[in-house]
């Protein structure tokens, strides 16, 4: 339950993302303080609607979620939490600006907001206030969330929408056990990123961990293919297995796939895949060593 469990997570994935060369902002808000916010004006028992309609704020924007608001919580709520949601962007300032706002809006200095002024110091300590911001239009309208919720956005790609989200979910745990368990975690948003990535050209040359694959001379001897597949990975070379033969024979279209998808080599079983001579295609010189025995194959493959 601590709240360097919190920072933990959050400079976890600040890390990540850097490690990935991808320059990040990362908003955050607490759960707690709106809800907080929520008891102050009267309608914390419309907090599920009302949570619902603010975490869509960035889609159907402001005026439609202004609508929202007044069906469940009345015209005049509406704009007060409308005026809590924009409390960071809008009205300037940085992360303690906003935070001495959102505090005064929500009726005083509350657990929830020393908490966020913690976590702001530990920023400081660490030398990463730069990349955090205090925004609370985050809210998260997943209902398990009970405290400090975050959203990640790549800075050259902010339309893309957030390539990470987490918080708090201090009773989610606690639904399977007898004893209560806090918990704070993040997930990222995988095919997002890589669809982020691809478009910065920032992702690997090579699409996957093999070196070389085993082509595809005919489909009834795929189970053989497998087998040597295992044969040279034993032997400490990656490699995969292409299942679909070439419907003319030649194995052009394969040598293509092979380069698009960054492997170095195909290896060409013969007659009989497991026992006789192999060949290997080495795609960056456009040429087939051949008559080779499996150890002249790997030493060929694991030695390039």
């Amino acid at each position: 339950g601590s709240p360097a469990a919190d920072f933990e997570i959050l400079l976890m994935i600040h890390r990540t993302l850097q490690n990935l060369d991808a320059e990040v902002s990362i908003r955050l808000n607490h759960r707690g303080l709106f809800n907080r916010f929520l008891d102050h004006i009267g309608v914390r028992d419309q907090s599920t609607e009302i949570l619902r309609a603010v975490d869509k704020i960035a889609k159907i924007g402001v005026d439609e979620t202004r609508r929202l608001l007044a069906e469940c919580a009345g015209d005049s709520n509406a704009e007060k939490i409308l005026g809590f949601v924009n409390a960071g962007g809008t009205a300037g300032g940085g992360f303690e600006e906003t935070l001495h706002r959102l505090t005064a809006l929500s009726g005083g200095p509350s657990p929830e907001s020393e908490r966020l002024a913690l976590l702001w110091r530990f920023m400081l300590d660490t030398g990463t206030a730069d990349v955090f911001s205090l925004d609370p239009s985050i809210t998260s309208g997943l209902d398990y969330y009970t405290g400090v919720v975050f959203e990640t956005f790549l800075a050259a790609l902010p339309g893309i929408g957030s390539i990470c989200s987490g918080g708090r979910y201090d009773n989610l745990a606690g639904l399977y056990s007898k004893t209560p368990v806090s918990g704070v975690g993040s997930s990222i948003g995988l095919d997002r990123m890589i669809a982020a990535l691809e478009s910065l050209g920032k992702l690997p040359v090579s699409a996957g961990f093999a070196r070389a694959a085993i082509a595809c001379g005919r489909v009834e001897d795929a189970g053989k293919h497998q087998a040597l597949a295992a044969r040279f990975r034993r032997a400490g070379i990656p490699c995969e297995v292409f299942s679909e033969e070439s419907p003319d024979g030649k194995l052009v279209k394969q040598f293509v796939l092979a380069e698009k998808k960054g492997l170095a080599f195909v290896i060409i079983p013969g007659a009989e895949p497991l026992t006789g001579p192999l060949a290997v295609r080495i795609i960056a010189e456009r040429r087939n060593q051949e008559g080779l025995s499996f150890e002249e194959a790997a030493g060929i493959i694991g030695g390039a």
